[in-house]
């Protein structure tokens, strides 16, 4: 005897989807652990843990440079807010009605400012210190997925209507 589950349910609990918002927060967190703990070693004016036996990486050389400072603030600071902001963007952007409306945009404007200034920064760590840090390029290729992921969500909600009519 079969007992017949009436069309479109499902005797299993609903599948989840992991979707780019999702993404965006993970990356998010991802980011503040760099940049929080970049941040409380400089605070702490402790040695930054970078890569051993490696010419290439001296994350203590990086940040103390006079470039690790932006208009008198630690640019790890600057990291930390930035990604702070933008996690506090995604979380409220379904309750607030302006960050529903504008969200996506606030946290692509800032993911497009970091990635920016994460390429100078790297530009400069190259060129000019002629070292590098691996928590630096970390938090850049963190930025940029970011930035990536950001773009995507901007193009749905920009074209979502337009795509919703061609389907």
């Amino acid at each position: 005897m079969s007992t017949a589950m009436p069309q479109g349910t499902s005797a299993l609990a609903p599948k989840r989807r992991i979707t780019l918002w999702h993404f965006s927060v993970v990356l998010l967190v991802i980011g503040l652990l760099i940049t929080g703990y970049l941040s409380y070693e400089h605070y702490a004016e402790n040695s930054v843990v970078c890569v051993g036996g490696s010419s290439a990486f001296d994350c203590d050389a990086v940040n103390s440079s006079i470039y690790s400072n932006f208009m008198g603030i630690y640019v790890g600071y600057l990291g930390l807010f930035a990604d702070l902001v933008m996690l506090a963007v995604l979380l409220l952007e379904r309750q607030i009605g302006i960050l529903q409306s504008y969200g996506v945009i606030i946290v692509f404007a800032i993911a497009l400012l970091g990635f920016l200034y994460h390429d100078y920064l790297t530009y400069v760590a190259i060129t000019r210190i002629g070292k590098l840090c691996i928590w630096c390029l970390t938090e850049h290729a963190v930025m940029t997925l970011l930035l990536i992921v950001t773009s995507i969500r901007l193009y749905r909600s920009l074209f979502a209507t337009e795509l919703d009519v061609e389907a």
